[in-house]
Order: structure tokens, then sequence, then C-alpha cells
């Protein structure tokens, strides 16, 4: 905190810039986002259940975390993941489009004696 003839202002900071991965979760879209998985709940005879909810969840550091569809999850550079709501993300994110990783040239295997080019 700063004081300021007898006020108090609080600091301001800017959040560091960082590249996450993330993906936008759609329940009717294959394959799901790394960690999202469902529980469902409902009621009928053994084998003939009737589904009346459907949840989608996410492990989290800080425990289970509901996923909705279009949330987005986001894996950031140390590997934690969680959720986040489309319109905190567009409001918090930029997408950026990195050059592809450079592919080594395939091995050859050359004859004893033989000099590489």
């Amino acid at each position: 905190m700063v004081m300021v003839i007898g006020e108090m202002y609080m600091a301001k900071y800017l959040r560091r810039t960082v590249i996450i991965d993330a993906e936008q979760f759609f329940p009717d879209k294959n394959p799901w986002p790394q960690g999202v998985y469902t529980l469902e709940t409902g009621f009928g005879p053994l084998g003939k259940l009737t589904v009346i909810n459907r949840r989608y969840y996410i492990s989290t550091l800080a425990g289970e975390m509901e996923v909705l569809s279009g949330d987005f999850i986001i894996t950031e550079v140390e590997g934690k993941r969680y959720a986040c709501k489309k319109d905190i993300f567009n409001m918090t994110y930029e997408r950026i489009d990195l050059p592809p990783k450079p592919v080594p040239p395939p091995l050859r295997i050359l004859k004893e004696g033989q000099i590489p080019k």
C-alpha cells in the first residue's frame, strides 16, 4: 500500500504475459478436452436407467470443478488445469499462432566406413 497524506491507495498490478493452452468444451463434440468427465444421476429399473441430470467436471488442484458447455479448459505452463467461462476467457486471453516446431531430418543409416554428406 502507498500512503499519501493520510489516505491509502491500493497498488495496481499488471498480469504477467504467459502462453497457455486452451480448448473449448462442448458435450456433443468429441474428443473432450483432457481431464473432463461426466457424472449422471437418474432413476428407473437397473439396465433401463433414465438419465435426468448430467454434469461435467474437471479435477483441479482446488478440487473438482464443474464445466459447462462453452467453457474453456486452460492448461497453464506448470500443467495446472481449470475451467474458465467464455466471457472471462475472451476478456483475458488473446489467441496467438505460434510457428510449428521444426521437424528434425530423418535419420539415415550409414554403412560401415561411409561418410555422411
